[in-house]
């Protein structure tokens, strides 16, 4: 949900960005603890609120192993980070990979 406490309409852009797998920090790869997954930019009219749909596919979870020369997903949760931007991140959510 996005609240314009403001008196002016105005646009904000929300941003999801997730955490890499247990198999790329067991494996030492090289990884930002945050990854941007999805954005939407959303219209706000002054003193009221909005929802925000962010769909994230299944693509966005995968990274590529040069070990086995092929993209992979891991099983497992992932924590979910929601905001207006990496340093802004105003929400988290955990979710499974079956």
């Amino acid at each position: 949900m996005v609240n314009n406490t403001g008196r002016h309409d105005g646009h904000d852009v929300i941003q999801v960005y997730v955490s890499p797998s247990v198999s790329i920090r067991k494996e030492g790869l090289q990884s930002y603890p945050k990854t941007l997954v999805g954005f939407t930019k959303v219209w706000v009219p002054a003193h009221k609120l909005r929802d925000a749909k962010i769909v994230i596919k299944n693509e966005e979870f995968r990274w590529y192993s040069e070990r086995d020369g092929s993209w992979c997903l891991d099983r497992g949760n992932y924590k979910l980070f929601v905001g207006t931007s990496i340093q802004e991140t105003t929400s988290q959510l955990n979710v499974e990979i079956a």
